[in-house]
């Protein structure tokens, strides 16, 4: 977790527990473990599922999904969908019309 949201994460304890030791009573190191064992769980199943893709959007930064397909070790692909906003011009997806059917197509050959 980054120092970042480590930051959120104690801010949003403090605003709705108060100013009760957060770090005595381990919020945040729980928050961070339990990110771990997610990620540990989710590179399994992506290892051992054979899985070929992984999807996101263009709406959020795609660190943390690359880094997940980067530890499985395989060939799965990280598939940038359009999401939440349509695409400049030339990128397929300047239209509603057109970007569903570049979705459609980037899932299609991901998962053929």
């Amino acid at each position: 977790m980054t120092e970042q949201r480590r930051q959120l994460a104690r801010e949003e304890l403090q605003r709705d527990h108060g100013d009760q030791g957060l770090e005595q009573r381990g919020y945040v190191r729980q928050l961070d473990e339990h990110v771990r064992v997610r990620s540990r769980l989710l590179v399994a199943l992506l290892r051992e599922d054979n899985i070929p893709a992984i999807f996101s959007n263009n709406t959020v930064n795609p660190a943390l999904v690359e880094a997940l397909a980067r530890e499985t070790g395989t060939d799965v692909q990280v598939v940038q969908l359009f999401e939440g906003s349509l695409g400049g011009p030339d990128s397929g997806a300047d239209t509603y019309a057109s970007m569903m059917t570049t979705n459609a197509r980037l899932i299609a050959d991901a998962l053929a």
